[in-house]
């Protein structure tokens, strides 16, 4: 098989850039500073918005997933516990315990970027494009349309790191080629999707109320950010911030 080149898009390597940042506040400040401008915020949009097109490029029919690695199933949680101990503990609730984000192991830990044989426009193999991903995939039977998801234990980064992630992982699956593909292999068992689908893009954290005031201060501006974000991307129909607390009941809009 040929390789596949597998654009390396401008929103990806900020989400990139953003991870070489380990103070909470630096991401704070970027969320504050975005909020505070109109050019910022224009610059954001332009970002998505030529990743989107950059990404069009990219045309691969296979698999999001190597079908010959069996996956480690998800084990059963212990719901009585006080907190989640990692994300393997989320997504077994999420696909298991609530109802109106429809969702299977197969859904789970999604690469859009996989090929078996890729290189990235710089020419370096692309040997990180087969694993990791999106966190997990679900169908939204609130609104009827498909929910990307990324889940954010108490431990892991804030909210404005989880919402360019998410976006990052919009602009790879939401391409018409990526469509078709996910046609092709029944990404998403409950419909066929549309040439121009709509998206649900969901953050959803894990024990929450255990966050610092921080993350609390930056989870402010990061929904600023994102109603603005919906307002400029014609396919994303909404993006929502969840929480979920141990003894799991519901998922909770933040």
């Amino acid at each position: 098989m040929a390789n596949v080149i597998v654009p390396t898009t401008k929103i990806r390597h900020y989400y990139e850039f953003l991870s070489n940042f380990t103070n909470p506040s630096s991401r704070e400040d970027m969320a504050k500073s975005i909020c505070a401008s109109i050019n910022n915020k224009t610059k954001l949009i332009d970002l998505i918005k030529e990743s989107m097109k950059h990404f069009s490029k990219y045309c691969n029919t296979e698999n999001f997933t190597n079908t010959k690695y069996k996956r480690k199933a998800l084990a059963r949680t212990d719901n009585d516990k006080k907190m989640y101990k990692n994300d393997k503990e989320v997504l077994y609730d999420l696909i298991n315990r609530q109802s109106y984000l429809i969702s299977n192991e197969g859904m789970r830990e999604i690469d859009p970027r996989r090929a078996t044989s890729s290189k990235y426009e710089s020419g370096f193999n692309a040997t990180g494009s087969g694993g990791g991903g999106i966190d997990f995939l679900a169908w939204d039977n609130d609104l009827n349309i498909p929910f990307i998801g990324e889940v954010k234990t108490r431990r892991d980064n804030d909210a404005f790191y989880a919402l360019i992630q998410v976006l990052t992982y919009f602009t790879e699956l939401s391409t018409v080629n990526q469509i078709e593909r996910a046609n092709i292999h029944n990404l998403f068992p409950q419909r066929q999707l549309k040439k121009n689908q709509k998206f649900c893009l969901g953050i959803i954290f894990s024990d929450y109320s255990q966050r610092s005031d921080v993350d609390k201060a930056t989870l402010k501006n990061t929904k600023l950010i994102a109603e603005h974000v919906r307002k400029e991307i014609k396919q994303i129909h909404s993006i929502k911030f969840l929480n979920m607390e141990r003894p799991f009941k519901k998922l909770e809009v933040l």
